[in-house]
């Protein structure tokens, strides 16, 4: 988790989810994202999103070890950890 979390903390693009996937893809697997790729990884990135916007205490469950979790980083993180666990990533890296 903690791996997941500096992913993407260190990809984070504030405002632009499009651009924070496609960097952390990218750095994990050292291959350009695919549009279907991208778009399934946004799913999951807007529906932990809204988890963590509905229950506040839910970033900072995820994330112990970070003193001002976001919603935002927080689902960024879910998407990384995501990352790692693909075949591309788990295969190349």
């Amino acid at each position: 988790l903690e791996a997941s979390y500096q992913l993407a903390k260190n990809n984070q693009i504030l405002n632009n989810i499009d651009q924070s996937i496609a960097n952390s893809y990218e750095r994990a697997t050292f291959k350009k994202i695919s549009p279907s790729q991208l778009s399934a990884l946004k799913e999951l990135y807007h529906a932990s999103f809204l988890e963590f916007t509905e229950n506040e205490s839910a970033s900072q469950l995820l994330l112990p070890f970070e003193k001002k979790s976001t919603p935002e980083l927080s689902a960024l993180t879910i998407v990384a950890n995501a990352i790692m666990n693909l075949d591309e990533f788990l295969t190349k890296a």
